[in-house]
């Protein structure tokens, strides 16, 4: 199944980015966070959703046809049903809308294996959704992309490339999360190496930085390169970026549809490089 994406605590990193909690959170439960189920019947668009209900938002066109089964030693998965063309929209991710705190009090004895940061201190938890956005499982090159709307709080997937019948819908999780989770993919679905000890217990400490302010920011640029360059990286995965089928990270220069990006070796780029898409990024979050 999905992962984890963004959690600010020893809780599950799940590879899908990422105002203040409470205020966008009490926004979503009064009604002020308009979102609606993708469906084929026209009548049910637009509805209104509180925080804990399944919350998606709706995009023009049809889900992709998927059937869900056997994934071999990834568990069960999801696989396109039909033919899937390059940027096609696949779904929205379902899922319940909860706080960062809600988050601690319902997994309090063990991993939330379904959580998406959406931004704003909010979450999508699909455990207890039937939807097949679910079991999406990772893949270092995965046959989609996704993007995170923080003013809708929703994640829409789509394809990276053309997919075949019978093809597997993953996507890559991100470094963030293997480092995090201090364990290793399934074998097969990834290159690199996340080779860390006691992999199967939970994190011990803080969790990982990142930085999504000025200070934070400052903060990740006193480190050693490498820890700064894997520091700024997650932040920049808050914020957009995203991996490549050739391994490389697309990293953005500031949040919006027209802000520059830029493929960099994840490995190698210079951290100066990585400091000033973050710095931008932060600047376009807190405008002034």
């Amino acid at each position: 199944g999905l992962g984890y994406h963004g959690r600010e605590s020893a809780v599950r990193r799940r590879s899908m980015a990422m105002h203040a909690a409470n205020a966008a959170c009490e926004h979503a439960a009064a009604g002020g966070s308009r979102t609606c189920a993708p469906s084929a019947d026209p009548d049910e668009a637009g509805i209104f959703f509180a925080a804990g209900k399944m919350h998606a938002v709706h995009m023009d066109g049809n889900e992709l046809d998927v059937h869900i089964k056997d994934a071999g030693n990834k568990g069960r998965g999801a696989f396109a049903a039909v033919p899937c063309a390059t940027g096609r929209w696949v779904c929205t991710y379902i899922g319940q809308l909860i706080s960062l705190e809600q988050t601690q009090t319902l997994y309090t004895d063990r991993e939330p294996e379904y959580l998406f940061d959406v931004g704003n201190g909010c979450y999508l938890d699909a455990q207890d959704s039937t939807h097949f956005s679910r079991y999406f499982n990772h893949e270092q090159n995965g046959t989609l992309n996704f993007t995170v709307d923080k003013d809708a709080q929703a994640v829409n997937f789509f394809a990276a490339r053309d997919i075949e019948v019978g093809e597997e819908l993953t996507f890559d999780y991100g470094p963030g999360y293997w480092v995090a989770m201090r364990k290793a993919p399934a074998d097969g679905t990834d290159t690199r190496s996340f080779e860390l000890p006691h992999a199967n217990t939970r994190p011990v400490g803080p969790p990982p930085l990142v930085p999504r302010t000025m200070n934070q920011l400052s903060e990740a640029a006193a480190l050693p390169a490498a820890d700064a360059r894997l520091c700024m990286l997650r932040g920049l995965e808050f914020f957009g970026a995203c991996r490549l089928p050739s391994g490389d990270v697309e990293v953005p220069f500031g949040l919006g549809p027209n802000a520059a990006r830029q493929s960099v070796q994840p490995e190698l780029v210079d951290v100066t490089l990585l400091h000033e898409a973050l710095a931008r990024c932060i600047a376009d979050r807190v405008p002034g």
